[in-house]
């Protein structure tokens, strides 16, 4: 019974994650935008994380008093998705940086564990494109994660993108 409810709690993830990315194809829904401060909501999203994973450290450079406008839910959404990301390859350790540019907020969200081989990049932003699963010590993932991070960034005039990280992962 433990294994069929762990199954269907899979299943059901998985089909949660197509509807939300088939609603995020098909129009861009009403934004939101509200002032937030990034330093709330990552801590915020790092709570859970550091309870759930104590081996692995979680953390964050932001700005102190850098407030940005964006729509919460999905700003939280596609953090949520790039920490989790991150933590599933990470070793030991998770960072989050932000740098306020001239023209733009960048948020690096890196980790230290084995990479993105180059060649796959551009295809892991993809619907569907999972790197090898040699890659992965953990199961799971729908593929979506990244598409739909790409979308919301491009909904809040942003992009993403993927490169190697100084503590050895992605």
């Amino acid at each position: 019974l433990n294994g069929m409810e762990s199954s269907l709690q899979e299943l059901n993830a998985l089909v949660e994650e197509i509807l939300l990315y088939a609603s995020l194809e098909s129009t861009a829904p009403e934004l939101s935008y509200v002032p937030l401060s990034l330093n709330a909501l990552l801590e915020e999203l790092m709570v859970p994380l550091r309870n759930q994973y104590p081996s692995q450290t979680f953390a964050h450079d932001v700005p102190a008093n850098l407030i940005l406008k964006a729509d919460p839910h999905y700003l939280k959404r596609a953090l949520q998705n790039l920490l989790s990301n991150a933590q599933r390859y990470a070793a030991n350790e998770v960072r989050v940086t932000v740098k306020n540019l001239s023209d733009c907020l960048e948020i690096r969200i890196e980790d230290d564990g084995p990479g993105i081989p180059r060649q796959q990049w551009q295809q892991v932003l993809e619907p569907f494109h999972r790197v090898e699963s040699s890659r992965n010590r953990k199961p799971g993932g729908t593929g979506l994660g990244l598409a739909i991070v790409r979308q919301i960034a491009q909904w809040h005039r942003g992009e993403i993108e993927i490169g190697e990280s100084p503590l050895g992962g992605t």
